[in-house]
């Protein structure tokens, strides 16, 4: 019975340490991505292909300025898409971002190997009106943009997604709830222990 308490007070200890480091590291590393201008995001589809797939994790940082060639992260008909910059337009006063999926194909509908400096050329004299006509390209306005992509952290995207969700913020609650009361179980232990050996003495 001495034993089977030994352990179970090893098992416990060892969870509570466990516990403590893994909220420790989780409040490092959302201190570190949000604190710093960083958002996470996870990909839903595979429209970027290869550059990054359906379920992977991208980590967004906003820019001041963005450049042809960029990925950028942005809400389009209420979507949050992630796809390459192939044009800047300055359309009266406003600026438009063109952008457009790696996996998507050629605009032009040209088989050749995917390529977006293809893509960029092809519309490197094309306006507003002629760009609009191409399928599968997104015209964005420059306050739609959530930045670009930075980062791509491969098949952690399901994760993230878990992370979000309703049922991990009750698991959270859940184990906090545990940690609490494991904190105190712990520090009657220490306590009664301390009491045992004073009265030994």
């Amino acid at each position: 019975m001495v034993e089977f308490s030994k352990i179970f007070g090893f098992i416990k200890k060892l969870a509570l340490n466990l516990a403590i480091a893994l909220c420790i590291i989780l409040f490092v590393a959302l201190l570190l991505i949000y604190g710093f201008g960083f958002k996470p995001y996870s990909v839903q589809s595979a429209s970027m292909s290869p550059a990054f797939n359906k379920g992977d994790l991208i980590i967004v940082k906003k820019a001041k300025t963005y450049k042809v060639g960029d990925v950028l992260q942005f809400n389009y008909s209420g979507l949050n898409i992630s796809h390459r910059l192939l044009k800047v337009l300055n359309r009266n006063g406003k600026i438009i971002f063109v952008c457009h999926g790696d996996a998507l194909g050629h605009l032009d509908g040209s088989l050749s190997a995917q390529n977006w400096q293809y893509d960029a050329k092809l519309l490197q004299n094309k306006n507003y009106y002629e760009i609009a006509q191409y399928d599968d390209v997104q015209l964005v306005e420059e306050g739609e943009v959530s930045g670009k992509v930075e980062t791509v952290f491969k098949g952690y995207g399901t994760a993230f997604d878990f992370a979000s969700s309703h049922k991990f913020a009750i698991i959270s609650w859940v184990v906090i709830f545990w940690l609490g009361l494991a904190i105190i179980d712990n520090e009657l232990d220490m306590h009664k222990r301390a009491e045992k050996n004073f009265g030994v003495e």
